[in-house]
């Protein structure tokens, strides 16, 4: 229960703070409808982001602060850093009960503690992704069919659902 919850933490933790960032004001671009394809609403949010300058990023750097609730009465801050280089990455929890770090060099994946899936395979990292070969897109299951967005797979079975923002095109979550 402490590492799903710890893991929920820290990718909800990773969502705020890589979506609050204030960039340059773009045009929003074309909003897919209700009754686009999955796979066009995908389309429809990575050229939200960016489209091919997201897609031709080298790395991706995210850093903040956290609260990791080991119970319900306690809670305790924590400070987390990801680095993504490709499909290579370095992910940090640095916490004062059990620090966490998990390092995949691109072949083998290290971890000083439980291990966590992989930080390429899940959330934000995954989008620049859409139309790469392994990679499914589907629509979002019948539980959270009342929200525009679709569900990504990797080719190792990892999948995050995105929630798409209705006025911007862009993700609003995921």
């Amino acid at each position: 229960m402490n590492r799903s919850f710890t893991l929920l933490v820290v990718i909800g933790t990773l969502a705020i703070s890589v979506f609050s960032q204030d960039g340059p004001s773009q045009k929003p671009a074309a909003a897919a409808t209700a009754e686009s394809s999955p796979l066009d609403l995908a389309k429809s949010a990575l050229a939200a982001h960016g489209g091919d300058k997201l897609k031709q990023m080298k790395s991706l750097i995210v850093a903040g602060s956290a609260e990791i609730a080991p119970s319900p009465s306690q809670i305790i801050p924590a400070m987390f850093r990801l680095i993504v280089s490709g499909d290579r990455y370095v992910f940090e929890l640095n916490n004062p009960i059990s620090p966490l770090k998990q390092i995949f060099d691109g072949k083998q994946r290290y971890s000083s503690g439980y291990e966590l899936p992989p930080m390429t395979s899940l959330g934000f990292p995954l989008l620049p992704k859409v139309g790469a070969e392994g990679y499914t897109i589907a629509a979002l299951p019948e539980p959270k069919k009342r929200k525009k967005g679709f569900r990504m797979t990797a080719p190792d079975g990892f999948y995050t659902d995105f929630f798409i923002d209705e006025k911007t095109g862009q993700i609003k979550g995921y």
